[in-house]
């Protein structure tokens, strides 16, 4: 038997991607307000509020070991961020065109921390996080 959860996010705008963290006990969204949010996935209180994008966020992920948050934007930008403090510490700003999609890798894949993101130049990027 399936179990649906249901959290009304607090934001007024449009939310255009959210992702769980690794353990379950976080999500990410993103939103028409430029802004990147965590939240408690169990209660759904916000915990932080990112800021740093000058238009929608597009697409947000978890790293796989929930350590970095990765947000794409209509600013044609990629930010990475510390999950745990919030703090931006990177900001990859090599798109032609809005970034419309990211993925984290799998675990597979996770030697070196690195985010996929598709673009409307019609680009397809891997980018390594130092």
């Amino acid at each position: 038997m399936a179990t649906t959860l249901c959290l009304a996010l607090g934001t007024n705008h449009v939310v255009t991607s959210v992702a769980f963290s690794p353990d379950g006990n976080y999500i990410v969204s993103g939103s028409w307000d430029k802004s990147v949010r965590v939240w408690n996935s169990a209660t759904g209180v916000e915990l932080q509020q990112l800021n740093g994008h000058t238009n929608i966020v597009t697409s947000v992920a978890f790293s796989p070991d929930g350590n970095y948050i990765v947000s794409g934007s209509f600013d044609n930008s990629v930010c990475v961020w510390n999950s745990a403090t919030g703090v931006k510490l990177q900001q990859l700003n090599g798109q032609i065109n809005n970034v419309v999609s990211i993925q984290s890798p799998n675990i597979q894949e996770a030697s070196s921390p690195s985010a996929k993101e598709g673009s409307s130049d019609q680009t397809l990027s891997t980018t390594l996080i130092d």
